[in-house]
């Protein structure tokens, strides 16, 4: 659908904050969930847990803007708005 509509959505913030290390090959649990909705952006938060443990490794956000075909900010398209608008609700 995007490639129809001619719009983008890359990660243009991102930060995360480790408390607990992890290393590598270990098996972690990826928690993500809607922050914000914007009329351009979405920020989605994250978590990252080691399971069985539920003590938080990790937590942050990733922004992520809605680009046109020439790469210029544009207003997230209705039918990606209104799916994360559900998702939010739920």
């Amino acid at each position: 659908r995007n490639r129809e509509e001619k719009f983008g959505l890359p990660i243009v913030a991102a930060d995360c904050r480790f408390l607990i290390p992890a290393r590598y090959g270990e098996l972690l649990e990826l928690e993500t969930a809607v922050k914000e909705i914007k009329e351009k952006a979405i920020v989605f938060q994250f978590r990252f847990y080691r399971p069985p443990d539920t003590a938080l490794l990790a937590e942050g956000t990733a922004t992520i803007v809605a680009i046109d075909h020439t790469w210029k900010a544009r207003p997230l398209p209705e039918v990606v708005a209104e799916k994360l608008r559900k998702e939010q609700s739920a």
